[in-house]
């Protein structure tokens, strides 16, 4: 027995059965009032006064989402369905039920005006509900969207996991999304492992605790960074990852044009990963940046002079390419680099009999991540880190579900700091600056000068190692190499460079290099008195 009235998402309670009528709005009050003086013309007014009516003795309920944006849950055989109003599933249904009730098909001015009706009270009298994608919060439970026909979603606690076949409405649907395989009890998710090849083995739980946080929601997800060299599976891993986390009739993405573009495909992907990208430009890593950790986006509507759009939400995102797609700081920091070695020709196998092999393993995979989840969920709050890395959550979440796998919450951590250590140095070797910097402080433990001084030194030092310093890349002017040596700091400092800006007793602008590991102390490569430059 389907009830007819569930909880909404984003609401304290459940409607009780008895405010049914009024919230959410079901459009009783508007059908009681309808009069049809025309009398069954078949009339658009006629038609569309009848499809409204219609719509309220199917029991529809009408909300809109934090856009704004008008849907209906529908019942559909023994399921419930949430679509938007103006979706072509909900157009369709609606000339399916003037037919089923009167043998007759509704023209389009009766659908337009039947639909404005439903859109108004959606919005004015409807409850306000959040649709999430994919993954949500509601109560002390993640739940799971397994996007299938029955619209069945996934209930997770920390006493355990089910399949839920009537969830709350927490869900939207994009076109791309295929259904998710029904998970198994007592599955296992270190089956995953005979599906990659990481050529720094020590890395495989990280990825493995890396695919169970992709479950959780409302938290920043580092991005994966594959990287090597061809041959080494580095798409297959990709779209795995994908069926598991987010299945989609689109396996990987291709790197859009401009940012708008950008922003609502990855508005319509949990877990957007892009394949073979070889050159990431500066707005598309801001953007993914944002995606990461949680921001919000705008974007002129459609057929709008000036109603604005504005995305708000956390992605997960993933990138690969024979060598490593993101250079800018702010995205390495954000990430996981993980090299793939290349499959030798003993150990190749046939598309076919891979994906064959791992549609097997799907179901005990995806049950053994929940049960991980589950697990991870009681443990969590007892979880102390002695250091926190930028990604905070990431990293509790983390040490606990490493502990629920079977490892140590401080192997775990260890490897992840170890990860970051390689980004650092990755930023360092892909920067032309802050890699002409590192040249030049191997001989000398001390520098300090002058913006203008520093700039013509780390010229002559990347001219000797045959750089281009013609490069769009390079700075041209001190300013420029302030701003620079700012973005790679904290990076050159992980690898051993301490940078400080300084101001002489006149109030000009030095700067001061420390290398603990250089070759001399450097002496004679300090301008000027220390004594008098405080901290800027």
């Amino acid at each position: 027995m389907v009830p007819s009235v569930l909880p909404i998402h984003g609401l304290s309670t459940p409607f009780p059965p008895t405010m049914a009528c009024s919230i959410p709005f079901r459009i009783q009050a508007m059908a009681e009032s309808l009069t049809h003086e025309d009398g069954d013309t078949g009339r658009p007014s006629a038609q569309a006064d009848r499809l409204v009516e219609l719509v309220w003795k199917k029991d529809v309920t009408l909300f809109h989402d934090h856009f704004r944006e008008p849907f209906a849950r529908i019942h559909i055989g023994e399921h419930w369905e949430v679509h938007r109003l103006r979706s072509k599933h909900f157009r369709r249904w609606l000339c399916a039920l003037l037919w089923e009730a009167e043998r007759k098909a509704p023209n389009t001015n009766a659908i337009a005006s039947a639909l404005a009706v439903l859109e108004g009270k959606a919005c004015f009298e409807g409850p306000k509900t959040a649709l999430e994608n994919r993954t949500a919060w509601f109560g002390d439970a993640i739940w799971y969207d397994l996007t299938n026909d029955n619209w069945e979603a996934v209930k997770v606690t920390a006493e355990g996991w089910e399949v839920v076949k009537i969830p709350p409405i927490l869900f939207r649907r994009f076109s791309h999304m295929q259904p998710q395989v029904t998970p198994t009890k007592g599955g296992d998710i270190r089956l995953l492992q005979s599906f990659f090849n990481l050529a720094e083995p020590r890395f495989s739980d990280l990825l493995l605790v890396y695919a169970v946080t992709c479950l959780i929601p409302e938290i920043p997800h580092p991005a994966p960074l594959f990287h090597g060299e061809q041959g080494a599976a580095k798409t297959t891993l990709a779209k795995m990852l994908r069926k598991l986390i987010d299945p989609s009739g689109i396996g990987t993405l291709s790197l859009p044009t401009n940012a708008t573009e950008l922003v609502q495909q990855i508005f319509h992907h949990w877990f957007a990963f892009f394949d073979n990208v070889t050159y990431l430009p500066d707005w598309a890593s801001d953007a993914l940046c944002r995606a990461v950790t949680g921001d919000g986006f705008s974007k002129r509507e459609l057929y709008s002079d000036d109603e604005d759009v504005i995305y708000s939400f956390q992605r997960c995102i993933g990138l690969n390419g024979i060598n490593l797609a993101a250079q800018k700081p702010d995205l390495l920091d954000r990430g996981i680099i993980l090299n793939l070695e290349r499959i030798g020709k003993a150990e190749r196998k046939s598309e076919r009999d891979i994906w064959d092999a791992f549609e097997r393993a799907r179901p005990a995979i995806l049950g053994g991540m929940f049960d991980v989840l589950s697990a991870a969920m009681r443990i969590h709050k007892e979880i102390r880190l002695k250091e926190t890395p930028r990604m905070a959550d990431f990293a509790h979440w983390g040490a606990a579900i490493a502990k629920a796998m079977g490892s140590s919450p401080e192997t775990f951590l260890a490897l992840y700091f170890e990860n970051i250590g390689q980004q650092h140095e990755e930023v360092v070797n892909a920067d032309l600056v802050a890699g002409a910097l590192v040249k030049f402080m191997e001989s000398r433990k001390t520098w300090e000068g002058s913006a203008s001084e520093l700039l013509k030194i780390l010229r002559e030092t990347a001219e000797s190692e045959r750089v281009d310093t013609h490069a769009k890349l390079w700075p041209k002017a001190p300013n420029s190499l302030s701003r620079r040596l700012n973005e790679v700091r904290t990076n050159l400092a992980e690898v051993g460079i301490a940078i400080e800006l300084l101001r002489d007793a006149n109030g000009k602008r030095r700067i001061r290099i420390q290398n603990p590991s250089g070759d001399t102390d450097g002496t004679d490569d300090v301008f000027g008195s220390s004594s008098s430059l405080p901290n800027l």
